[in-house]
């Protein structure tokens, strides 16, 4: 399972890196630049499922935390009660 934190990272990240090539002009010209300029057309198809997603990611994360906050648990921390089974031999 995968931390809070982490997840919390992917999704800030994620979302900034969509949200940039997405709003922004740079994506557009390197992409007339290296001659792809009939792809950047499709792109926004791409990118903006992308972003919601790491939205997503990024509210989960927080709800995650929230609720460990509220209930004083880490949901991210896994149990160790499988290290306390003795190893067969």
């Amino acid at each position: 399972m995968i931390k809070d934190s982490t997840l919390l990272a992917i999704g800030l990240l994620g979302s900034m890196v969509t949200a940039f090539f997405s709003v922004t002009p740079i994506l557009t010209s390197l992409f007339n630049y290296a001659g792809l300029g009939a792809l950047y057309a499709s792109l926004d198809d791409l990118l903006l499922p992308a972003w919601t997603i790491f939205v997503g990611l990024v509210v989960i994360a927080m709800n995650n935390e929230r609720r460990a906050q509220i209930h004083g648990t880490r949901e991210d921390v896994e149990s160790p009660r499988w290290s306390k089974q003795p190893l067969r031999k």
